[in-house]
């Protein structure tokens, strides 16, 4: 190996042929094969030369696989938040060649993706800004990732959370209208059988709901009407559905009506839930059915439970009108059933020892009815009683 300047004679450069004089007369071409010529507009370094050495085999060079994982970091995003703040946020990556892309992702507990962002890089490092809003997401714990990839395809995941909290009081959800009274328990709503309720879910967003069956409802029957926008259903009984866990699904597309139905296997919670799949409107209706002994042809029926859904049996219905009067005991399944009954408007008394009475009117114009009642227990606010009784002073 030598070194010095380079003879610049004005003229086309030669590897391998020596001229013995200035007039390029004559010259003398070099007996052997030259390889692997390359030509620097630098000086080499020692670490330059010697990275060259180790590559060599033999018969030219080989390539060094690129085995360094670039690295990144996630900035500005706090530990926690309120429905519907807008989060700032930073990525940043470096690598030792050269960066091929960063990903950035938000996903809520259940796995939905509520915020993605792409970007296409180059060079050793790079650093991007951007934001998302939280308005319309539930109370909980999100996870947000970045994963960055370099030009040899190594790739490195950095990985975070924040809690968000509610700002309206009800486990953050916000957009339903049309509640029909219903209340909020927390971040599901109760929807009451046979009763629509109106809703709003953007793209990737989860609203849920639920109902509670009895041991007399036989199936559970779930309908959501798209009126914009297309979302899907998903039902569950006891926990929250997802996406990879649910006793059904529906996802016809479009304003196509998404309906599920289950058999009803007791006094159950039913969990529902729908998910935007683009920004949505919907009517969401579920229906619990009675069992068979229900379905009997009554023109005055109805189911009598207690405040935990279990039948109260042997409860005493007295269907009265005037002069008229009709009885009938509740069955093992909690049922009563009047026949046969001229069309009015009738009181209707439920009652059983140890249990208040539940009144009504009933106003019967040919077509069945079939309602459920509920009798609360006097054990409760005896109980009350006597324990307020015992504190007070002699």
């Amino acid at each position: 190996m030598s070194s010095g300047a380079i003879s610049n004679y004005g003229s086309t450069a030669g590897i391998g042929k020596h001229w013995w004089d200035n007039a390029r007369q004559s010259s003398t071409l070099f007996n052997g094969i030259f390889d692997d010529i390359r030509i620097y507009n630098r000086a080499l370094t020692a670490s330059d030369i010697s990275e060259l050495y180790g590559n060599y085999s033999g018969g030219g060079t080989t390539t060094t696989t690129d085995t360094t994982s670039p690295t990144g970091s996630v900035s500005g995003i706090s530990g926690s938040y309120t429905s519907g703040n807008t989060v700032s946020y930073s990525v940043s990556g470096s690598d030792n060649s050269s960066l091929s892309s960063l990903a950035f992702a938000v996903t809520d507990s259940y796995g939905s993706t509520k915020h993605s962002q792409s970007y296409t890089v180059s060079g050793t490092s790079t650093a991007q800004s951007n934001s998302f809003s939280t308005s319309g997401w539930s109370a909980g714990t999100y996870s947000y990732s970045l994963t960055v990839t370099d030009s040899a395809g190594n790739a490195k995941t950095y990985t975070g959370s924040f809690s968000l909290t509610s700002s309206t009081g009800n486990g953050g959800e916000t957009g339903n209208t049309g509640n029909g009274g219903s209340t909020s328990t927390g971040d599901s709503e109760t929807l009451t059988s046979g009763k629509k309720k109106s809703g709003y879910a953007a793209a990737n967003e989860w609203r849920y709901y639920t109902i509670t069956s009895s041991v007399m409802d036989a199936q559970i029957d779930v309908a959501v009407q798209i009126t914009s926008g297309d979302a899907d259903l998903f039902i569950r009984e006891g926990d929250k559905p997802t996406e990879k866990i649910y006793d059904c699904m529906s996802a016809e597309g479009g304003r196509t009506p998404e309906n599920c139905s289950q058999p009803n296997t007791g006094a159950v919670t039913w969990h529902i839930g729908v998910r935007g799949y683009k920004d949505s409107n919907y009517k969401v209706t579920a229906t619990l059915s009675k069992s068979s002994a229900a379905q009997e042809e009554c023109d005055v029926s109805g189911s009598v439970l207690d405040t935990d859904g279990y039948p109260v049996v042997k409860a005493l219905a007295t269907l009265s009108r005037g002069r008229t009067t009709l009885k009938d005991e509740t069955d093992a399944e909690g049922y009563f059933c009047f026949d046969t009954i001229r069309k009015g408007t009738y009181r209707l008394y439920i009652a059983k020892r140890s249990y208040d009475t539940n009144r009504s009117m009933v106003n019967f114009r040919g077509d069945p009815i079939n309602n459920d009642y509920t009798l609360k227990s006097r054990s409760v606010k005896s109980k009350l009683i006597l324990e307020i009784r015992q504190a007070a002073p002699n």
